[in-house]
């Protein structure tokens, strides 16, 4: 797999308060969290006034999946995500363990004099599994804020640019702001709607520039197709590729797909109107289990093939462990496709090295027991 990289946002204004001066990288989000909190002042005694309190929406398991579809274990009835996932939830828990204890072995700036200084610590009031759909994730959040024994000043998460749009109007509403670690749908960035949305990672505008560029400048195509979900992150990257891929004179077609699809059969249709149009550069916007369905369905009518050469493109949604469950002939078939993707831990970074290479001896941060079996281990 070759990778199309794009490199997250500098650090803020060093003009920033001292509490605030220290966030970049992958310690934005915690930054976020103190910026929009209460104002600080520099003191040592950390009382419940100097807590910023958070619930942390996190994907567990797909809901979308049904258990029969599922394979690999569940959780709860619902299919449950790769050790991908698994890292996530970990090295959320961690990062607030580092940063209430003034850890810098991994983000130096939560050691500096400056965040020493900082009188706010992070409590965490909820560790939830949204399910990857809206209803579980909307339940729990209105319970939260609905609970008058819980104090709620920030919510982390969630990860699907679906369940943001949905849930950034009600934690707008509340006054209670929503910072998102992984939805990157365009739409959320109309801060009139989502006045109290931020995210840690650039929106779909930039892997939609990537492609539209890769097939006109560096391929010299004149038309290619896009596969997308019917839902907010499918239907919002497709519509920054429109906006990027007209502008380069390019012929796009668009095959769209229901979202809640699950099964190969929910896949043949848009599969068989792509190989119809005889287009062989196709863009997939879907989830990685989507894309496997796609993968294999593509493969079974050779629209996805070695020869001749179908060059197929995924986006960040896509793992290479997604890659791993291929059947060996969809597996052959989509070796040299591209993974467009906006990167943060990168093997150039000593200081990801060193995470990565100290991870196994990591003792489970507090709360990891919430997590499904095994996942601290």
């Amino acid at each position: 797999m070759r990778h199309s990289e794009n490199t997250f946002p500098a650090c803020v204004s060093q003009q920033s308060p001292a509490c605030f001066r220290w966030c970049c990288g992958s310690s934005l989000i915690l930054c976020i969290i103190i910026l929009l909190s209460r104002p600080v002042v520099a003191t040592h005694t950390l009382g419940e006034g100097n807590l910023v309190h958070v619930a942390m929406l996190q994907r567990w398991t797909d809901e979308r999946v049904s258990v029969e579809e599922c394979n690999g274990p569940t959780h709860l009835g619902a299919c449950l995500l790769d050790k991908g996932w698994q890292t996530v939830a970990l090295s959320a828990l961690l990062a607030k363990q580092h940063f209430n204890n003034r850890d810098g072995r991994f983000v130096p700036e939560f050691a500096n004099p400056e965040t020493r200084a900082c009188n706010k610590n992070l409590s965490l009031v909820g560790l939830v599994d949204t399910r990857s759909v809206v209803l579980p994730a909307l339940h729990e959040v209105v319970s939260f804020l609905k609970d008058p024994g819980k104090r709620l000043d920030v919510i982390v998460g969630p990860g699907r640019s679906e369940l943001s749009l949905a849930l950034s109007t009600l934690a707008a509403a509340e006054d209670v702001p929503m910072i998102s670690y992984w939805s990157s749908s365009p739409q959320l960035s109309e801060s009139n709607r989502y006045s109290r949305f931020v995210r840690t990672m650039p929106s779909d505008e930039t892997g939609a520039v990537a492609v539209c560029s890769l097939w006109a400048d560096d391929m010299k195509f004149s038309s290619a197709a896009v596969l997308f979900a019917e839902d907010a992150y499918g239907e919002g990257y497709a519509k920054a590729m429109r906006q990027n891929c007209a502008h380069r004179g390019l012929d796009i077609r668009w095959f769209a797909f229901a979202f809640e699809a699950s099964t190969s059969e929910d896949i043949e249709i848009p599969i068989a109107a792509l190989k119809a149009s005889g287009l062989n550069a196709v863009h997939v916007i879907a989830t990685g289990f989507q894309s496997t369905l796609i993968i294999e369905v593509a493969v079974a009518q050779e629209v996805l093939r070695r020869s001749p050469t179908a060059l197929w493109s995924y986006t960040e949604a896509v793992e290479l462990s997604d890659f791993s469950k291929l059947s060996p002939e969809a597996r052959r078939a989509a070796d040299g496709s591209q993974r467009i993707n906006a990167y943060g831990g990168v093997q150039s970074n000593p200081l990801w090295q060193r995470f990565v290479h100290e991870w196994k001896e990591f003792t489970a941060p507090a709360f990891s027991e919430r997590l499904p079996a095994n996942w601290s281990s």
